[in-house]
């Protein structure tokens, strides 16, 4: 089985049932093998995540496993850890969301506006027409 991922030259080759990989020129060894259940391959997520500088987070509330590849790390610590709130609220604002809008615009001099709380970058509303949404990004 072979792994990879956009914009990494190197691939990760996986064999069912064998401790170790390539990487590139590398050999690496796993602590699982891949497997083969019924007819899906079930591999270790953290050592492929690993393996592509990806970071790793478990959401124990949630029961939820975070994979951010490498181009996003530096993405989201700007958004959790980062003291540029305006950069932060850039990338709160692109985000992806669930939330569906039910309600209709009048249309009538739409515009579209972004308000933050003071010194926060995680929750605003969103404002379009005449329509207020609230966000809240989580994760």
């Amino acid at each position: 089985m072979t792994v990879n991922a956009p914009g990494v030259k190197e691939k990760l080759v996986l064999t069912i049932g064998k401790k170790e990989a390539s990487y590139g020129e590398k050999t690496l060894t796993l602590d699982v093998p891949a497997q083969l259940n019924k007819n899906r391959v079930v591999v270790p997520l953290r050592f492929i995540s690993k393996a592509f500088n990806a970071e790793v987070g478990w959401k124990a509330d949630k029961n939820m496993v975070i994979i951010r590849s490498a181009d996003q790390v530096e993405k989201y610590k700007k958004l959790y850890q980062g003291t540029d709130l305006v950069a932060a609220r850039k990338i709160a604002v692109d985000l992806p969301t669930n939330d569906e809008n039910t309600l209709d615009n009048t249309e009538e001099g739409v515009y579209y506006q972004f308000v933050f709380p003071e010194g926060e970058a995680l929750r605003y509303y969103y404002i379009v027409g005449n329509l207020l949404i609230t966000k809240l990004r989580m994760m």
